[in-house]
């Protein structure tokens, strides 16, 4: 199995592809490739985003920090949304820093 490093660095760089003709129709999100903290606490490493190969609808890759072989999907319109918390409206996913070379 590759490394997570080898990993992270393939997925940052598709992630981070604008629409160039290498990929047609793959359209690169905002998402920042990093850590991040999901409102609740736990942090998250982001790989970037991939599409759904139905509907192709843009999700985000991502993996537990402490578990980091553990890999996870989530609609780019959910990880980006605002949920409500009894201190009010917070983004459900924050970004926190870049990832480790």
């Amino acid at each position: 199995m590759k490394s997570l490093k080898s990993m992270m660095c393939r997925w940052r760089n598709r992630s981070a592809q604008k629409n160039t003709g290498s990929f047609p129709g793959q359209e690169s999100s905002l998402i920042k490739v990093g850590l991040y903290q999901h409102f609740k606490g736990n942090h998250y490493l982001v790989f970037g985003t991939a599409r759904h190969s139905e509907n192709e609808e843009l999700m985000v890759v991502y993996a537990p920090e402490h578990k980091r072989d553990q890999l996870w999907v989530r609609p780019l319109h959910m990880f980006e949304e605002q949920v409500a918390t009894e201190t009010g409206d917070v983004q459900r996913f924050a970004y926190v820093s870049k990832p480790q070379s």
